[in-house]
C-alpha cells in the first residue's frame, strides 16, 4: 500500500473539467467533514483553502484563525469530485456531550548543515534530527445555546541540535554567546539554542473556551494566524510556540445586511529563551491584539482586515487589569516615548485583504505591515513605507476530474526601506525594537514570518490532489537579513556578500489505511550565511539538505464517507 501510494501521482491526469465549479450558496453547502486535526498550515490546511476555489467549499475569510477552529470542513452538494472525501468522517453533532479525539501524529525534521526552521511551533528545525509527537483529545458540552469545549493536546519535543559554525566575538556584556549577533539588544532570536541535545513539553494547542450567540471567550495556548498569507503572515504565524493568552470576539463570521464581520482580542504573556540576556527583571512582557475583517456582500469573495499587536514589558510589580486593557488601546496613533513611556512598548499593525473569485479558480490576496510609528497624517503622507513589510500572493485551481491542480506564489519582504537612511528610529528592523529588548518573539522563536528582520522570500509552488493523496514541486529564494547588510558591509564586498539561499524541493502526501504519511526533501544552496564568510575563514557556500517525514493516525478512518449531516455546526 506505501509503494502504491508513492508510485500512484505518475498516472495520466484525467481532463476532465467539474462542471459545477464556482461560488455556491449556503443550502448547498451543509455536509461538513471533520479533519481531525488542529493545523494551521500543511496538506489538509491547504486542501480546505483550495476546495473554495473549486466550488467544493463555501468561500470563507481564512483571516483570523487557531489551530483548532480548522478542524472542520463544510462541503458543497455535487462535491464528489472532492478529493479526499473518503479520508474523513462526517462532522457529528446532535450530542449535547461530545468527545472527540486529536490524532496523534509524529513530525520529524532533519537539516544536514545548518537551521532551517519555519511554520514548526513549538518545534525549532536546527541542525540534525528534530523530531515530535502530538495528540490530545477535545471535549464538548452544549447546553442551551452555550457550548464549552475543552481540548488538551501538549507535544514532546526532542531536537538533536548539533553543532554548527555561529558568529563568535561580537556579543555584549551580559547576554548568551548564541545570541543574534547582527541585533544583539533588540531581539530574543538565538543562533542557536545551546550546545547539547534537549527535550521540550509544551502544551501545544490546548485550551478552554465558551461559545454562545456567535460570540466566544476563553483561555487557550493555540499558535494563532491572522492575515491572508500561505506562508509569511506579518502578525501571527505558527512559527514560535503559542503563547498563554486569553481571548474573546466572535466565534463565527456574523452575517449582517452590509456582509460578514468578525473580531477577536487577545491578552497574553510572552517569555524570554534561555539564550537572550542575563537581566532577569526584563523577562515578562505582555501583549495585546486585535484582529478584525469585513466581507462587503456586494463583492463576493472579498475580505478586508486590520490587525493590530501591542507589546510592553511588565514591571516588577505587575499590571492591573485596567492596565491590561488600557494601555494597549490607550494611543492608537504611535507608540509613547521618552517620560510618558517608561515600561516601554512597541507596536506592530497590518491591513490586509483576500479576494477568492471560484468561478475562475483563482485567488488574491495582500497584507501590508508597519513596524514603527508615525507621527501624524502629514508624516503618513510623506513616508508611507517607513519601517514596512508586505506579502502579496496567489492561487490558481485547475480541476481535472477527480483530481486538482494547484499553482501558487508568494513574494515577502521586510527589508528597511530608504527612510532608514534619515537615521530615523535608529534603521530598526522588523520585529526589532529598542524599548522590548527581545522584539516581537515569543521563547526565542519569531510570532510573524519565519523569514526574520531585514529578510525578504520569493516563492513558487505546484501540486497535484488526488484521492491518493497530494504530490508537488517548489522553488524559493530568500535574502536573509539585508538590514544588517547594508548596516555593516556593503560598501566592501557589494552585491557578492548579500546571505542568499536558493531551495528546491519536492514533497508528497499518501493515505495508507488509517494512516496519513507526507515526507519532502529540499536542497537548498545558501550563499554567506549570516555573513559568516565576510568576517572569518569560512565556506562561502553551505549546502544544505533537509528532509520532513509525517505520519499522522486516523484512528476512526472510513472505508467511504456517505453519510449526511442536516446542520453543522458553526464553522470558525
Amino acid at each position: 500500500m506505501a509503494l502504491m501510494g508513492i508510485l500512484l501521482p505518475l498516472a495520466p491526469v484525467r481532463a476532465q473539467v467539474v462542471p459545477d465549479a464556482g461560488p455556491r450558496p449556503a443550502s448547498e453547502c451543509r455536509t461538513a467533514l471533520y479533519l481531525g486535526r488542529p493545523d494551521l498550515t500543511g496538506p489538509v490546511a491547504d486542501l480546505a483553502r483550495v476546495s473554495e476555489l473549486i466550488g467544493a467549499a463555501p468561500v470563507r475569510p481564512h483571516l483570523i484563525r487557531r489551530a483548532a477552529e480548522a478542524m472542520v470542513l463544510p462541503t458543497c452538494d455535487g462535491g464528489d469530485a472532492f478529493p479526499w472525501r473518503d479520508r474523513f468522517r462526517p462532522e457529528r453533532d446532535s450530542a449535547d456531550l461530545r468527545i472527540d479525539i486529536v490524532q496523534p501524529r509524529w513530525s520529524n525534521h532533519f537539516n544536514s548543515a545548518y537551521p532551517n526552521d519555519r511554520n514548526n511551533g513549538a518545534l525549532w528545525a536546527g541542525r540534525g534530527l528534530s523530531t515530535s509527537v502530538d495528540g490530545g483529545v477535545i471535549v464538548h458540552w452544549r447546553h442551551g445555546p452555550a457550548t464549552l469545549s475543552a481540548g488538551l493536546a501538549p507535544a514532546i519535543i526532542f531536537q538533536e541540535n548539533h553543532d554548527f559554525q555561529i558568529v563568535t566575538g561580537a556579543t555584549p556584556s551580559g547576554y548568551s554567546p548564541f545570541v543574534n549577533p547582527w541585533h544583539p539588544r533588540r531581539i530574543d532570536w538565538p543562533q542557536r539554542f545551546g550546545e547539547d541535545a534537549f527535550w521540550v513539553l509544551d502544551p501545544g494547542q490546548s485550551f478552554i473556551r465558551v461559545d454562545a450567540y456567535h460570540a466566544t471567550v476563553g483561555f487557550s495556548t493555540e499558535n494563532l494566524w491572522w492575515g491572508p498569507a500561505l506562508r509569511n503572515p506579518l502578525l501571527m504565524s505558527n512559527t514560535a510556540p503559542g503563547f498563554p493568552h486569553v481571548f474573546l470576539g466572535t466565534s463565527s463570521p456574523l452575517e449582517l445586511p452590509i456582509g460578514t464581520v468578525e473580531a477577536r482580542a487577545v491578552w497574553g504573556h510572552l517569555a524570554e529563551s534561555d539564550y537572550f540576556d542575563r537581566i532577569a527583571s526584563n523577562d515578562r512582557r505582555m501583549i495585546a491584539g486585535l484582529v478584525f475583517d469585513y466581507g462587503p456582500r456586494w463583492l463576493p469573495g472579498l475580505f478586508l482586515g486590520f490587525a493590530r499587536a501591542f507589546l510592553a514589558n511588565i514591571p516588577a510589580d505587575g499590571l492591573s487589569i485596567s492596565e491590561y486593557v488600557s494601555r494597549p488601546y490607550g494611543n492608537l496613533r504611535s507608540n509613547p516615548v521618552g517620560g510618558r513611556n517608561p515600561l516601554g512598548n512597541d507596536q506592530i499593525l497590518s491591513v490586509f485583504a483576500r479576494w477568492a473569485l471560484p468561478a475562475a479558480g483563482f485567488e488574491a490576496y495582500a497584507e501590508w505591515g508597519r513596524e514603527d510609528n508615525w507621527d501624524g497624517l502629514e508624516d503618513l503622507i510623506m513616508e508611507p513605507d517607513h519601517s514596512e513589510g508586505y506579502t502579496l500572493g496567489f492561487q490558481k485551481m485547475l480541476p481535472a476530474g477527480d483530481r486538482w491542480i494547484r499553482f501558487y506564489g508568494e513574494w515577502t519582504n521586510l527589508e528597511t526601506p530608504p527612510t532608514y537612511r534619515t537615521g530615523r528610529a535608529g534603521g530598526i528592523a522588523f520585529y526589532v525594537h529598542h524599548q522590548i529588548r527581545q522584539g516581537y518573539t515569543q521563547r526565542g522563536q519569531l510570532l510573524g514570518a519565519s523569514i526574520g528582520p531585514g529578510s525578504s522570500a520569493q516563492f513558487l509552488g505546484a501540486d497535484l490532489y488526488d484521492r491518493w493523496g497530494r504530490l508537488g514541486l517548489f522553488v524559493e529564494r530568500i535574502r536573509h537579513d539585508n538590514d544588517a547588510y547594508y548596516n555593516t558591509w556593503a560598501f566592501r564586498y557589494g552585491y557578492k556578500g548579500h546571505d542568499v539561499e536558493l531551495t528546491g524541493g519536492i514533497h508528497h502526501l499518501f493515505f495508507d489505511g488509517p494512516f496519513r504519511i507526507g515526507w519532502g526533501l529540499a536542497y537548498s544552496r545558501r550563499y554567506n550565511r549570516n555573513f559568516l564568510a565576510l568576517m572569518s575563514p569560512a565556506p562561502r557556500i553551505e549546502n544544505n539538505w533537509t528532509f520532513d517525514l509525517g505520519v499522522v493516525w486516523q484512528p476512526f478512518w472510513p472505508e467511504r464517507t456517505t453519510a449526511r449531516v442536516s446542520a453543522p455546526r458553526a464553522i470558525h
